[in-house]
């Protein structure tokens, strides 16, 4: 910032958003001479949440607080003792503005035991005593990949938005009732197991659910609420009902599946347990009428990266063999990318991957003893690149490429993109986390082989340069950082 601007920040008690209003509240007066009945909409997000000192906004504007998804947890209320910073925020902009509105989360990350209906109704009446006239509630489905009871938190929404004073048992009992048919009371009692742990054991923040952190989901947990929700299958004859409560289960086992892969010793289980849930997702998704080819992308979409997550490599470099069973994100077939005329896909006798992504050119020159590679972020137009240098022995190595943080569209690439892998489905939303704690910070290595006369002499192979496999090491997780 220049030192103009420096000094206004410094005048409203060192508040981002000082600078901010005293440049909106301008531009809202200009437009309230000619059209008294707009508003202008700012946002309190990040740098510019935190109250200012010695202004306030215009009665035509419009702040906009937005949840900080490093910063709180929507699964308990804002009076709750873990959220006192983020209600404090939201009571202070109450009192110095006139108008407020809310974007707020419901949603939750991945596919995993979670329910924010606790929170609905006590928000609601939190946000009608500070103020607040308009909310903007995300919340996303996946029908695919779900997360728990994911319409029931939108019926509860919508009923506590229009009158914030209903009784939620007395909403929950109607919705499971209708919902789950002859099984609702079997799937109310997995409803409020899973409501009593996670409240009784409530993580810090939003961000440990997308990092999988969460306190109440212990493998005793998983396997009770998975035998819940069983009983309820046993008990209901309806077919269209048992998808609904089939999801239940696709959460649970999605879950369960990513907990085992700590321990070794559920290695069998978990293969059986993977081969189940891929199966039921891809029910699910049939259930929706999707066209053939639609139907066969899905498939590929969900089974491939599954079966490539059950198999195990025990190749890494002895450096990451130290780390925790789970750290590491290993990356397949499924995630090449291979373009252009002299790239294609090849089974390799010398992998044990199903395929791997082999880079050629009929002509000699072409092919250097280093070559290029990177990541780019399609979104943030990002990139970091280096060069490596060909070893001659015609084998497969791990080669550490970059340090870098993950982006919502970066891929890994090389030899003028015509090969690389997509990492996109790692980022994380960290919105207000401090860069040391960067959970989008990764050692990203990838598993090459050079080959032909290029690179060793008198070998009577094909040149060519073949990527197999591409492992994240999230950085949070280095060598006694746990």
């Amino acid at each position: 910032l220049c030192p103009e601007c420096k000094k206004i920040i410094a005048r409203y008690g060192n508040a981002d958003s000082g600078l901010l209003l005293w440049f909106v509240n301008k531009v809202a007066r200009k437009v309230g001479e000619k059209y008294p009945d707009v508003m202008i909409r700012t946002f309190a997000y990040v740098n510019t949440e935190k109250l200012p000192e010695g202004i306030k906004p215009d009665d035509n504007v419009l702040i906009q607080l937005c949840d900080l998804y490093s910063k709180s947890n929507h699964t308990l209320p804002l009076t709750h003792p873990v959220n006192r910073k983020r209600r404090e925020l939201v009571e202070g902009w109450g009192r110095i503005a006139k108008n407020i509105m809310v974007w707020d989360y419901i949603l939750q990350s991945g596919s995993q035991p979670l329910v924010p209906v606790d929170a609905i109704a006590p928000d609601a009446r939190f946000f009608r005593s500070c103020n607040v006239k308009w909310i903007f509630m995300e919340s996303e489905t996946s029908p695919g990949n779900p997360s728990s009871f994911e319409h029931l938190k939108n019926f509860v929404v919508a009923q506590m938005y229009f009158n914030p004073d209903q009784d939620l048992e007395k909403l929950l009992d109607v919705y499971c009732r209708g919902y789950f048919g002859t099984a609702h009371k079997e799937m109310r009692s997995y409803l409020d197991f899973l409501r009593k742990a996670q409240n009784e054991k409530p993580a810090a923040d939003m961000l440990s659910w997308h990092l999988r952190e969460l306190p109440h989901l212990t493998l005793d947990f998983l396997r009770q609420g998975r035998a819940m929700v069983q009983k309820a299958m046993t008990v209901n004859k309806n077919p269209e009902i048992a998808l609904r409560i089939l999801q239940e289960r696709n959460a649970i086992d999605n879950a369960l599946t990513r907990m085992m892969t700590a321990y070794p010793q559920f290695a069998e289980e978990r293969r059986k347990l993977l081969s189940e849930l891929t199966d039921n997702r891809i029910k699910v998704l049939r259930a929706y009428g999707l066209t053939p080819d639609r139907e066969k992308k899905a498939e590929q979409d969900i089974r491939l990266p599954i079966e490539e997550s059950m198999m195990v490599f025990t190749d890494i470099p002895e450096e990451l063999k130290k780390l925790p069973p789970g750290t590491i994100r290993f990356l397949g077939p499924s995630r090449q990318n291979c373009g252009g005329s002299n790239g294609k896909f090849v089974k390799d006798p010398d992998s044990k991957m199903r395929r791997v992504a082999m880079w050629t050119n009929s002509n000699p020159k072409k092919f250097n003893r280093t070559i290029g590679c990177g990541t780019y972020d399609r979104q943030w137009k990002k990139a970091k690149s280096t060069r490596i240098t060909a070893p001659d022995d015609e084998k497969y190595h791990w080669f550490k490429i970059v340090r870098f943080s993950m982006g919502p569209s970066t891929i890994f690439f090389a030899l003028d993109w015509h090969a690389g892998f997509n990492l996109k489905g790692f980022f994380i939303v960290s919105d207000g986390v401090k860069a040391e704690e960067d959970p989008n910070l990764y050692d990203l290595w990838v598993s090459i082989k050079f080959q032909g006369p290029a690179y060793r002499k008198g070998s009577t192979k094909a040149n060519g340069i073949f990527f197999e496999r591409a492992m994240l090491v999230p950085v949070s997780a280095k060598l006694g950082n746990r």
